[in-house]
């Protein structure tokens, strides 16, 4: 599945208000954070009005959830290259997170492109990482891109009107089953670099079959579905229902 459509949302302070999170008071729940700001002064000032809202309507001492910051959604502007002063942006704003929320795990999330090393730098500043995001168009060799786009070619600038130097932003970023087999390569990378890290894992996960396959690394310590909600939303209880128990099992070993 081919999307451009980013992030969109009425606001935070408004899902906050809206109070579906609230309903959530026996269960434990990921919230996922995309920050806007550019500048480090910007940023202070959107954390902590973060930080401020989910202490006034999701205060920990009655509700169980982490935060998920989102770092590499192709549909917002974030570049697929990570260079070492963007690597010390991300790490800043986790430890201000710590700083405004010591109580709360932090998981970051990257798409399966990311270097593993990335981790490993950005690992004593977060509780691990959600490894979901959807792949950026064109941008991996193994995917025969001509097999499934006219020509090699995203459909979605001209459906969305878009030319240029325009264009290319809004390619969009792919998901779904296609992309599996880069998840699952990624998985057995950080595995083999580094053990200890924890990750969350998605993209492409459709069946029990996907379910089992990431389950076999000790890395990965839960699931997220997302492609599936889409084009088979029937499954999604019975894949859910099937991952805890699968889960439950697995740490009862």
């Amino acid at each position: 599945m081919l999307n451009a459509v980013g992030l969109s949302n009425p606001g935070f302070e408004y899902l906050l208000k809206y109070g579906e999170w609230q309903k959530r008071t026996n269960e434990h729940f990921h919230i996922s954070i995309q920050l806007e700001s550019i500048t480090w002064p910007d940023t202070v000032e959107e954390i902590r009005k973060i930080s401020t809202l989910l202490q006034k309507y999701l205060p920990i001492s009655k509700y169980s959830y982490d935060i998920q910051l989102n770092e590499s959604c192709p549909n917002t502007g974030h570049s697929i290259e990570i260079d070492k002063n963007k690597l010390e942006d991300t790490k800043n704003r986790l430890q201000f997170f710590h700083h405004l929320l010591p109580n709360t795990k932090i998981w970051v999330k990257y798409n399966a492109l990311i270097a593993t090393d990335v981790l490993r730098f950005l690992k004593p500043y977060c509780e691990g990482f959600v490894v979901s995001n959807t792949i950026p168009f064109g941008s991996d060799c193994t995917i025969n891109w001509k097999k499934w786009f006219k020509n090699g070619s995203s459909p979605l600038p001209k459906q969305l009107g878009k030319t240029g130097d325009e264009a290319k932003k809004f390619e969009g970023g792919l998901s779904g089953s296609i992309i599996f087999p880069i998840v699952k390569r990624k998985i057995i990378d950080i595995q083999l670099a580094d053990p200890t890290l924890k990750i969350i894992v998605g993209g492409g996960i459709m069946t029990k079959k996907d379910v089992n396959t990431v389950l076999q690394f000790s890395i990965v310590k839960g699931i997220t579905l997302g492609t599936v909600a889409v084009l088979r939303p029937g499954r999604v209880n019975s894949l859910t229902t099937y991952a805890n128990k699968k889960f439950a099992a697995k740490e009862n070993v």
